[in-house]
């Protein structure tokens, strides 16, 4: 299973946990009428946000900008998925805790919200005063025969929600 986030714009999302992830839930199904792989389609605080996380963790399908490392272990390489309001990512399981804390620290710095749609509580944080403030989490089920959050919210279990991102051959 992957390490999985998502950054967004905090005004852009409801201020209700429940409302979140019906939002949420909307942005997979990524209809937005453009595709997904170009930064220029979003903000540009995500756009800042996603130029610093290429130099730790490149696209691991075609490059965004001509700066981006190429020469870094296969483990860093990531699938990004960009749309107006969010970034959705998709990390290595090897690289979550470095992925984690990149990804909270550029969040604080230019002012982003950040979901965690895999982790053990689904937490959803907004910045506030410098930092990343919990406003909603939901735990998750454990066994994977009952219906569960994402099952619920999408139609499907965790480990087959859709859609994801362009991913490299090796994922």
């Amino acid at each position: 299973m992957s390490y999985d986030l998502m950054v967004f714009e905090p005004d852009a999302v409801p201020m209700d946990y429940a409302e979140f992830l019906a939002w949420f839930a909307e942005q997979m199904q990524c209809d937005e009428g453009h595709a997904y792989d170009n930064p220029a389609e979003t903000s540009e605080r995500l756009r800042a946000w996603l130029r610093e996380m290429l130099h730790v963790f490149p696209s691991g399908a075609d490059q965004f900008y001509e700066d981006e490392p190429t020469d870094l272990d296969e483990d860093s390489y990531s699938g990004y998925s960009i749309g107006r309001q969010m970034i959705y990512v998709i990390f290595v399981p090897v690289k979550e805790e470095s992925a984690r804390q990149t990804a909270v620290d550029l969040a604080v710095k230019y002012g982003l919200g950040l979901f965690e749609p895999n982790s053990a509580w689904v937490e959803m944080r907004r910045p506030e005063a410098g930092k990343l403030v919990l406003m909603g989490k939901k735990e998750l089920e454990e066994a994977t025969e009952t219906p569960g959050f994402w099952r619920s919210l999408l139609g499907k279990s965790r480990e087959d929600r859709l859609p994801k991102p362009r991913l490299p051959d090796w994922m």
